[in-house]
């Protein structure tokens, strides 16, 4: 899988790694609650309602088998191949293979839907991707008209006020060239290499700053903002054949 270049993959390449130790993992996340007019009388008495205690919200994800095959014919292995396919074609097709793999992967990671892994009906595990699991990092355009910056920037203060500061802003071709169209009269042109240059590598902003990276697997109703320490991918085994 590591061999696939990152810029095909980007989420599965920004996501850290770790193992895993289960086929449902599950974890606990807990938020600050927002400022509040805070102002007692001496001696006051302390009461107590159903919101006011911060408790920890538990989250689960279920483990995903992925699978490609592999099959050649055994004469291939020892008869001379046309171009630039030479030696073992089993050996060249397992990178191929793996390389899919890794594209499945990036994908599964960013707009799957979860599915709870139930062995007495082979009910396959799917993970949960970043849209679905994701509730303030994520925002829906509404439409195909694309992303605005004050959509962007809405985004961008949406999450700050949640106290998150997100590293990466994700999104696909479409969205990309908008966000790209923002620099229109900031372009330049190279006259000795002949290369004209328009693109916004960096967003920043008032309240956070993003590294722009385009993903094909996004869905061109989305941008997400990503933090790139608060998500990681566990593997129970590593790729093999």
């Amino acid at each position: 899988i590591a061999r696939v270049s990152w810029e095909k993959t980007p989420l599965l390449t920004l996501c850290e790694k770790g193992d895993a130790t289960n086929v449902t993992h599950s974890w606990n996340t807990e938020a600050l609650g927002y400022a509040a007019d805070n102002a007692q009388v001496s001696g006051f008495t302390v009461t107590f309602a159903a919101g006011d205690a911060n408790l920890p919200t538990k989250v689960t994800n279920q483990v995903q088998v992925l699978m490609r095959k592999v099959s050649v014919d055994k004469t291939m292995e020892w008869v001379n191949k046309v171009n630039t396919v030479q030696g073992s074609l089993f050996d060249r097709q397992l990178q191929i293979k793996s390389k899919e793999l890794a594209l499945d992967l990036d994908r599964a990671l960013l707009v799957q839907t979860v599915q709870t892994r139930a062995d007495d009906t082979q009910t396959a595990g799917k993970m949960v991707g970043l849209i679905s699991a994701t509730t303030s990092n994520v925002k829906n355009l509404g439409g195909t008209s694309g992303v605005t910056h004050d959509a962007y920037l809405d985004l961008c203060r949406t999450i700050a006020d949640r106290g998150g500061d997100p590293d990466y802003a994700i999104m696909e071709g479409t969205n990309k060239l908008i966000v790209d169209s923002w620099s229109a009269d900031k372009r330049q042109w190279s006259m000795r290499d002949k290369e004209l240059a328009q693109e916004v590598a960096i967003i920043s902003s008032g309240f956070s700053t993003q590294a722009v990276v385009y993903d094909k697997h996004m869905p061109a109703t989305d941008i997400c903002l990503f933090a790139q320490k608060m998500n990681y991918v566990a593997y129970g085994l590593p790729f093999t054949f």
